[in-house]
């Protein structure tokens, strides 16, 4: 799924996001990022989802170079930032199936795996409600939605359940640990034990941009 080899990244303020990074990612694989604030988990994650541009070392996603490879390659990225980043005036529906549409998806198959993603996750009943009146419980839910409608092959999360109410957390969990953990490579921050030892196959600790240790679950939390 990806190979990464020496990254290294410095923002343009100087401060050093990634210090000579190595990590390889593999299908059924479940990496979870762990480290305090500022440790480099969101700058990997930014630079294996082709967001951070130039990063120093070797990057390949599906055995390409991100150069030259972006559309074909992000097309089959499931990424979900921090910050859920949605059209307020837009409806759930709407907003999703924005995504979709720029993810490939046809809409009749796009429509069907929407309509069972916002069962699943609770949101059906403000499905056709503008995401501005959204709680952050609620913005969050629909970015999950959206970056796993088209079954992506890499799916990469930044603190996925920050806000998730219990029935969400369960959902996540078992679309990890279920529906995409055969075929898919998951890549996920978080700061929260619980779920490392639900969904990890392997826990990375980050310290001051630099991988101090990866090892099981079991062997490290």
């Amino acid at each position: 799924m990806f190979k990464i080899d020496s990254l290294s990244y410095q923002y343009p303020s100087g401060r050093k996001g990634l210090r000579d990074v190595s990590l390889k990612g593999r299908p059924g694989e479940c990496i979870v990022l762990m480290g305090p604030n500022g440790s480099g988990k969101s700058t990997l994650l930014r630079s294996l989802a082709t967001e951070l541009r130039c990063p120093k070392g070797s990057l390949l996603v599906f055995g390409q170079p991100i150069s030259g490879n972006l559309q074909k390659i992000r097309r089959r990225i499931g990424y979900a930032g921090d910050q859920p980043v949605h059209l307020p005036g837009l409806t759930g529906m709407e907003n999703a199936q924005l995504f979709a549409d720029l993810y490939g998806l046809e809409r009749e198959e796009a429509a069907l795996v929407l309509e069972e993603l916002f069962e699943r996750f609770g949101l059906s009943k403000v499905r056709d409600v503008p995401v501005g009146s959204y709680s952050h419980g609620m913005k969050k839910k629909l970015q999950l939605i959206e970056s796993l409608a088209h079954s992506p092959e890499l799916i990469i999360l930044d603190e996925p359940t920050l806000g998730l109410d219990p029935s969400a957390l369960e959902v996540f969990v078992d679309s990890m640990n279920n529906k995409y953990s055969k075929h898919s490579c998951a890549v996920l921050a978080t700061n929260h034990p619980g779920l490392a030892t639900k969904v990890a196959t392997s826990v990375v600790f980050l310290i001051d941009g630099e991988m101090i240790v990866q090892g099981s679950p079991e062997e490290l939390l």
